[in-house]
């Protein structure tokens, strides 16, 4: 009788340890990022009033819009703004982190032609031109949890199942009219469920294929960068992907 006491002390000592763990997982960083090979421009001109413009419009668009997903601000001559949003997050908070974002971005990046900001709650970026804009290899991101999992394995073969059998990525890449976003989840060890979301940018202009191409470049690079790690999101201009131990959807 012993033994089995001291068998279920223990085995609820390790659920304890492993859930608490869990929680602890905040993803708090805003990324900055300022592309350097598309050049600067001069602090008084036509290309810091075109990004002015383009970035006031966007911040109306946000504003003004019901759709949450993507958002632009353009002007006539090319420059583009856009904002893209977790479709999880409800549109008044995605229009304050977008209006919260911008003046940080333009302070980070002064004289920038093409920058973009990532949070928790949206992704801003501009850039001179739709190319440029679109372009998903100039660069690629990632915030990682500082708490480690002890189920490495199991935590591995999870992730694997969400990410590696391409559901997820085919509902992302298809699911036109929901935002291009797919969410899964995935049991494992002791009680143990981790939370994946997978999203792509732009999905107004963007191929299906475009779109589950990104994705698997941005889960390839999770695979190397965030082993063992509770949480983690990675990014691209064009997508992102996120799994936690908790469902941040509703938080």
């Amino acid at each position: 009788m012993k033994s089995i006491l001291v068998f279920l002390f223990l085995l609820q000592a390790i659920i304890l340890n492993l859930v608490s763990r869990s929680r602890s997982e905040p993803l708090n960083s805003d990324i900055f990022r300022c592309r350097k090979d598309t050049g600067n421009f001069p602090s008084k001109g036509g290309y810091q009033q075109d990004l002015s413009k383009a970035l006031k419009r966007l911040d109306d668009v946000v504003k003004l819009s019901y759709f949450k997903f993507n958002y632009y601000g353009n002007t006539l001559g090319g420059l583009l703004a856009a904002a893209t949003c977790p479709a999880y997050i409800k549109a008044k908070a995605c229009a304050s982190c977008v209006n919260s974002t911008i003046p940080q971005l333009v302070q980070k990046c002064p004289q920038q032609k093409q920058a973009l900001a990532w949070t928790r709650k949206c992704m801003v970026q501009y850039a001179p031109n739709a190319t440029e804009l679109y372009n998903m290899n100039w660069f690629i991101a990632h915030e990682a949890s500082e708490n480690k999992t002890k189920e490495v394995l199991g935590l591995k073969n999870a992730l694997a199942k969400l990410a590696d059998n391409d559901n997820l990525v085919y509902e992302a890449a298809m699911n036109t009219d929901g935002g291009r976003y797919a969410y899964g989840n995935e049991a494992y060890g002791l009680g143990l469920v981790v939370h994946m979301v997978m999203q792509c940018a732009h999905h107004d202009s963007l191929p299906s294929g475009d779109c589950r191409t990104c994705l698997l470049l941005v889960i390839g690079e999770m695979k190397s960068c965030c082993s063992r790690a509770i949480a983690a999101a990675v990014f691209n201009p064009r997508c992102f992907v996120r799994y936690a131990h908790t469902d941040f959807r509703t938080s």
